[in-house]
């Protein structure tokens, strides 16, 4: 990396600070809001996540009421009309790794690890140098970096096994090897979103960061679509069948998604010996940081219930369904889906 030509900078003086990587400034005569490029901080206002507290103190510590100057790239405004701007904190005398460290804001809220990298073109002006202070935030521990999320939510919830030395090296040479084909998993997007994705292995387990782009959504349906690609994604993958794969999917501005499941329930389900919601009874799900017991909101739409005893399907309303004990109950989508697996249907509902 080497140095470049000093950008035009507009001064501004930040007025109020709403989280860790959006502020409003006083710039001439106009307020305007500011979001800062490159980088997502946890979120701390309509939903708190991990760090997210943590990450608006440090950006209210540093900006409140003081003067910035501000950086633009490519484009000008984000889809909500927040100026999109790298924010210096003084002037910078070159473009170098140190003044970046050392002046902008962007940058400090990485290597602090109050942020991960969040890169969404053109603005890219600086994603090598954000990438690779994300990546020594992370070696150091810092801020979020150090809440050990995955092992403790692993321990108290799914057994697991610790990988060797020798399968971890395996599994991160297979798996970037498999980055573009894990890219292509998460779609929550209706326009092709580019998605930021890191990939890690740890004695406990495989981690999978992904950061969306512009206009991805969640939706019912693309979860559905999502959960069943992440099988796909992974039934080739030759690891130890009790190791976890545990992703993590942000979405700017409002959502996230953490899944939790174990290698080998994704070779069942894909291999057919388990069916949906078994494969979902064996996920840990969580959507902006609560829990969703996923079967049963499944269970809940699912318009026919099995009994696994008697091979009768039912009309989920039916009399027997709240009769049946719920380890007997499966679920289907559809009647043809009920009788290809060899029920058959209720003579009382006629489903």
């Amino acid at each position: 990396m080497f140095a470049q030509e000093l950008p035009k900078l507009t001064p501004a003086k930040v007025i109020r600070v709403i989280d860790g990587d959006t502020f409003e400034a006083q710039i001439g005569n106009k307020t305007e809001k500011i979001r800062l490029i490159g980088v997502n901080c946890p979120e701390s206002t309509t939903t708190v996540e991990p760090f997210g507290t943590e990450a608006s103190d440090f950006a209210k510590s540093i900006l409140l009421n003081k003067e910035v100057f501000l950086e633009f790239d490519v484009e000008y405004l984000d889809k909500y009309e927040r100026v999109l701007a790298y924010a210096w904190l003084t002037q910078p005398k070159e473009i170098s790794e140190e003044e970046i460290r050392n002046k902008m804001f962007n940058a400090m809220v990485l290597l602090n690890g109050y942020a991960q990298t969040m890169t969404i073109p053109p603005n890219v002006k600086y994603v090598d140098y954000f990438v690779k202070f994300q990546k020594e935030a992370r070696e150091k521990n810092k801020g979020l970096w150090g809440i050990e999320v995955v092992q403790e939510e692993s321990k108290e919830e799914l057994e697991h096994t610790n990988l060797a030395s020798e399968e971890i090296k395996r599994i991160r040479k297979d798996l970037e090897e498999r980055k573009e084909l894990i890219r292509k998993t998460y779609t929550f997007s209706q326009n092709g979103a580019l998605y930021s994705l890191a990939s890690f292995v740890e004695p406990e387990g495989i981690i999978i960061i992904l950061i969306g782009g512009f206009e991805s959504v969640f939706s019912e349906e693309n979860l559905d679509l999502f959960l069943d690609k992440l099988c796909d994604a992974f039934v080739s993958a030759n690891y130890p069948l009790e190791i976890m794969l545990n992703v993590y999917v942000q979405i700017p501005e409002d959502y996230s998604l953490i899944v939790k499941v174990p290698i080998g329930a994704i070779y069942d389900y894909v291999k057919e010996k388990i069916n949906k919601i078994d494969f979902l009874s064996k996920c840990i799900i969580y959507i902006n940081g609560i829990k969703v017991d996923y079967k049963k909101v499944f269970a809940e739409k699912a318009p026919y219930v099995g009994n696994v005893k008697t091979k009768v399907f039912h009309n989920s309303s039916c009399r027997y369904v709240k009769e049946m004990d719920e380890e007997n109950k499966v679920y289907f989508k559809t009647r043809e889906e009920a009788i290809d697996s060899g029920y058959r249907p209720c003579k009382v509902c006629n489903p």
